[in-house]
Order: structure tokens, then sequence, then C-alpha cells
């Protein structure tokens, strides 16, 4: 997966040490994996706002 480094840079800046539980939380609470996520092209904030 070529999106693998990605990930586990956005897994250890939410405090995730492991690539893999990182993976498995996220799909519990999103329902998809974050591979999936991003191949949706889902990848900006929904709520309308800026991010702080």
């Amino acid at each position: 997966m070529k999106n693998a480094g990605i990930f586990h840079v956005i897994g250890q800046r939410g405090g995730f040490e492991n690539k893999h539980y990182f993976t498995k939380v996220f799909k519990k609470y999103m329902g998809i994996t974050p591979g999936a996520y991003r191949e949706d092209g889902v990848t900006e904030s929904t709520d309308g706002g800026d991010s702080c």
C-alpha cells in the first residue's frame, strides 16, 4: 500500500504508536479503513469551518 507511510504519520500525530492499531480504531469509528476513506475522496473537513 503506497499510502501506508502517510497513515503511519497521521496515526503518530494522533498518539498512536502502532499503525495497525490506528487502522483498527479508525475502522471501528469510521466504518471503513483509512485507505478506503482516502480513495473515496474524503480528505477535507466536512464541518465547514477551519480546524484549530
